[in-house]
């Protein structure tokens, strides 16, 4: 992910490749979550244990894939205008 390049006024930005069951963060510490084209190659219980654990309050775990064939919300308290932006974005596409 080259942040830098698309948002340059964002200094708190970082990324790491990493395998999805053991993250390099602080238990706590991150905000995003996000892995595009590649849950299913994943250990989901053992993503999800670790997604959860370096996640800090109100994070977001983002998995992403071609087309908007289905998502799931784990915690719905904004899914409803998630759903519309998705939605939004995939009718640009088309």
């Amino acid at each position: 992910v080259q942040c830098s390049t698309f948002l340059p006024g964002l200094r708190a930005v970082s990324s790491r490749n990493c395998t999805a069951e053991s993250i390099p963060a602080t238990a706590g510490s991150t905000q995003l979550v996000n892995a595009s084209t590649a849950a299913h190659w994943f250990d989901l219980p053992a993503f999800f244990q670790e997604a959860n654990r370096v996640l800090c309050s109100n994070g977001v775990i983002a998995l992403s894939s071609y087309g908007l064939a289905s998502h799931v919300f784990i915690r719905p308290t904004k899914s409803a205008e998630l759903h519309q932006a998705l939605v939004h974005v995939y009718a640009m596409e088309n």
